[in-house]
């Protein structure tokens, strides 16, 4: 409940932790989850294949009962998730209060569908974790090799996103105090050659993340709910899904991570130095 007063998109961080906790919890529902998201990542992504839609409706039939026709699994989930309903409650409330999500400049800070955030996060997330590839790059490699048709898909829809929602805020054209306005000026100027480099950032992303397709599941889910809306680009957005990546990931190399950070510091303190 705390964290709401610091973000309010925090409320969707709220339920994503809920539906993680609940997932790796020891009780029998989340053991049962857990046996699902193994069958899940065990059927092979191929529609075309023979007995495919078979796999699919009995993983989904399983989930289904499991989450909400096996009583016992009901009980739990109610008494789990309580307090995330309390919050939600209060957010609510709030909601109503305020009129509005913003706290601040509500003219300023409008919800829109901004899809192209995805893919501003995508990049931010793999520049500043740099050293996760660097440091296992032959299966970095390897993995994007496996996955290549994936990339190419990634690409395509990365450029529909990019040709089709061209969202600009004011303040990104005229506040130049700030880093973001530099890194948004090239990004927007550049944005159509952008494409690959996007779809090898959401690539990268997912190499990031644990191999679990519930956990990637709600993971983008959230990220999607807490950037989309967004129509200024700013990394202090990007800051919590980066942070939940890093935290889960186990590519993390701590001291080139730390080493990386303080270059990235190090630049940008001389450049802002430099600028008169």
């Amino acid at each position: 409940m705390l964290s709401l007063f610091f973000r309010q998109t925090n409320i969707v961080w709220l339920f994503f932790t809920s539906c993680i906790s609940f997932m790796y919890s020891n009780s029998p529902t989340g053991q049962a989850i857990r046996g699902v998201d193994r069958e899940i990542l065990a059927i092979e992504i191929k529609p075309w294949r023979k007995y495919f839609w078979e796999e699919v409706a009995s993983v989904g039939i399983h989930l289904l009962y499991r989450l909400f026709l096996d009583i016992a699994s009901l009980k739990y989930i109610f008494s789990y998730t309580f307090p995330l309903f309390s919050c939600a409650g209060a957010f609510l409330i709030f909601l109503k209060v305020n009129g509005s999500i913003v706290l601040g400049d509500k003219d300023a800070h409008t919800a829109v569908f901004n899809p192209a955030q995805l893919l501003y996060f995508s990049l931010f997330t793999c520049i500043f974790a740099l050293p996760c590839f660097l440091a296992n790059l032959v299966d970095v490699l390897k993995f994007f090799y496996r996955n290549i048709l994936k990339l190419l898909v990634l690409s395509v829809l990365s450029y529909l996103i990019i040709a089709n929602f061209d969202v600009v805020h004011p303040y990104n054209l005229a506040d130049n105090r700030h880093f973001c306005f530099y890194a948004w000026r090239y990004l927007h100027k550049y944005r159509t050659f952008l494409a690959p480099v996007y779809g090898a950032s959401i690539l990268g992303v997912t190499y990031l993340l644990p191999r679990s397709f519930l956990w990637n599941f709600a993971f983008w889910l959230c990220t999607a709910a807490s950037v989309v809306p967004q129509k200024l680009f700013e990394f202090r957005y990007f800051m919590v899904p980066f942070t939940i990546v890093l935290l889960f990931s186990q590519k993390l190399s701590y001291k080139l991570q730390i080493l990386w950070n303080l270059l990235l510091l190090a630049t940008w303190v001389y450049f802002f130095r430099r600028k008169k």
